[in-house]
This record gives structure tokens, C-alpha cells and sequence, in this order.
């Protein structure tokens, strides 16, 4: 959700390809909500198509995380 976001939502190319990187606070509940709107909201909304072949990515700060998703373009 927007109001726990800690930057925008942001793509990222990493060895590996295209990734939608959501930065959010590292509070379960923040990041379940975040990840379960990005996946049934933001995804069709934006037309994203995501890549199955590869596998999200998590990476974690003291207070943030980040989490990559894979997409194809």
C-alpha cells in the first residue's frame, strides 16, 4: 500500500534481466499487503507480464525490503 511505501515502485536491470522492485517497510504486515496488491492490482493494471522461468529475489536492510520481480519485456 501506498502509504507504507518507502520510495516508489521502481524497475531495475540486474545480471539476469528486467525486475519490478517494490522498496517497503520490513514489517510483516506491510509486506504482506504490499506484495498481495502489487500481485492482483498493479500487475494487470500496468499490462506487466512476469517471467516464470526466473525467481523472485528478497533483500533486506535494517528497516527495508526489497522485493524483485522478474518481467519480461
Amino acid at each position: 500500500p501506498e502509504q507504507h511505501m518507502t520510495e516508489d515502485l521502481n524497475f531495475k536491470t540486474i545480471p539476469g534481466g528486467t525486475y519490478s522492485v517494490l522498496i517497503m517497510e520490513k514489517t510483516p504486515d506491510v509486506i504482506g499487503s504490499s506484495i498481495g496488491l502489487f500481485y492482483s492490482e498493479y500487475v494487470p493494471e500496468m499490462s506487466l507480464s512476469i517471467d516464470q522461468e526466473r525467481h523472485v529475489l528478497e533483500m533486506y536492510t535494517e528497516d527495508k525490503m526489497e522485493y524483485y520481480v522478474p518481467i519480461l519485456i
